[in-house]
């Protein structure tokens, strides 16, 4: 299958079109083959469990990511950074689990934007942050599934 996936996209990613490290991808309920993506899209639709209502909510966060003068720089004051943002969060913002919690921060400028899960964590990492991408995987789990 993954020879007749791979002429039919002409060795590229279904999504991001770059034909990088390559893996057939499926619904993990139905088993159902929905193409061939990347090892970042694979990843990270399997972080976010290939669920339309998480991704939504990453582009909600996202966009409503903490923005007031009270933002704290990541990796600074480790315990208070702790203490603060654990007694506001305690559960990932994005699934809703409440175990090993972890700090999110935005790369780009360093501040912190909540409490995420690793799974989610590393699903925004997967899809660079972007929201752009993020409504991509929404498309392609609708198109496919």
């Amino acid at each position: 299958i993954y020879n007749l996936l791979y002429h039919k996209f002409q060795g590229k990613c279904h999504l991001c079109m770059l034909g990088v490290s390559l893996s057939i991808d499926h619904n993990h309920t139905t088993n159902k083959v929905r193409g061939l993506l990347c090892f970042n899209w694979n990843t990270g639709l399997g972080h976010l469990k290939d669920n339309i209502k998480f991704i939504e909510q990453a582009i909600f966060y996202l966009n409503n990511n903490i923005k007031n003068n009270d933002r704290i720089v990541y990796n600074r004051h480790k315990l208070y950074l702790y203490e603060k943002i654990f007694n506001k969060y305690n559960k990932c913002i994005i699934c809703g689990i409440d175990k090993k919690l972890c700090i999110d921060h935005d790369h780009k400028d360093g501040f912190i934007r909540g409490i995420l899960c690793p799974n989610c964590n590393s699903g925004l990492g997967k899809f660079k942050d972007s929201i752009d991408l993020l409504q991509s995987a929404i498309n392609y789990l609708k198109e496919n599934d």
